[in-house]
């Protein structure tokens, strides 16, 4: 049941870029890793981070996305602790300063965060939300470089992501 929502995401995602009569820019697959911190923990330490995952690009601006986000997993005394799951959601970006294919960017993503908790024996899942703001360089029209910064909630619990990301173009 799980997966219902993230799929409805893709679906309406998809559909409204569809109607964007500027062509395709294509399939993309991007991994970003850094530093997360699980918010309004005592005691949680900050731990590494990533998330992988691929869409389509509708146009130069416009985007729905998709993947896999590990953004924590620490053991402790009282046992593991670890957050995880599927994101599906849409970005956009603005190019500037371009010279050709290459130049900086700017620019947002949002959209739903399916999760997996585990504290110890316990375990939970929902969905709710996830969004944040990257800035970076294209240095073609297929690899870019950028600086993220997410924020991923599951329940009350917010979990912040600083990560540095690579993107490949098709």
């Amino acid at each position: 049941m799980r997966l219902i929502p993230f799929v409805a995401v893709l679906a309406a995602a998809a559909g409204a870029a569809a109607s964007n009569p500027v062509q395709a820019q294509g399939f993309f697959i991007d991994g970003r890793v850094g530093q997360s911190e699980l918010r309004d923990v005592p005691g949680a330490r900050d731990d590494t981070g990533y998330a992988v995952g691929a869409g389509w690009w509708f146009n130069r601006n416009f985007a729905v996305e998709g993947g896999w986000a590990d953004l924590y997993s620490r053991g402790y005394p009282a046992g593991r602790l670890a957050l995880d799951g599927f994101y599906a959601g849409v970005k956009g970006r603005a190019l500037f300063a371009q010279r050709g294919d290459a130049g900086f960017f700017v620019g947002g993503r949002g959209g739903l965060y399916s999760w997996t908790g585990r504290a110890a024996q316990f375990e939970t899942d929902g969905n709710d939300w996830y969004a944040g703001v990257f800035t970076g360089y294209q240095f073609s029209n297929r690899i870019a470089l950028s600086v993220n910064y997410d924020r991923f909630r599951a329940d009350d619990l917010d979990t912040d992501l600083a990560s540095v990301g690579l993107e490949y173009t098709f």
